[in-house]
């Protein structure tokens, strides 16, 4: 097996090369050593930036819209009722 110095002599990397290599990585992806969120808490943030964007921070707006669009049918309606009664 080749040690990191065959390796680069090998591949014609440089130590210059890996470092840039290393903070485009870091650009691209982040601070690896940060806290990793779930998907969920996720979706929420990014559904709290929705609402606040485009329906002014209200949820009623955001519903009230999706019932004028027939996005949301009258079972959707009463699914989402009876899951928000059963969370109080």
């Amino acid at each position: 097996m080749a040690g990191p110095v065959q390796w680069r002599l090998f591949t014609g990397s440089s130590h210059a090369n890996e470092t840039s290599k290393r903070r485009q990585f870091a650009r691209c992806y982040g601070d690896l050593s940060k806290k990793v969120t779930s998907g969920t808490s996720r979706t929420v943030e990014r559904t709290r930036q929705i609402i606040d964007r485009f329906c002014r921070g209200s949820v009623e707006e955001l519903v009230s819209g999706m019932v004028e669009a027939k996005v949301l049918k009258k079972d959707d309606i009463e699914e989402l009722e009876r899951f928000v009664r059963g969370r109080r």
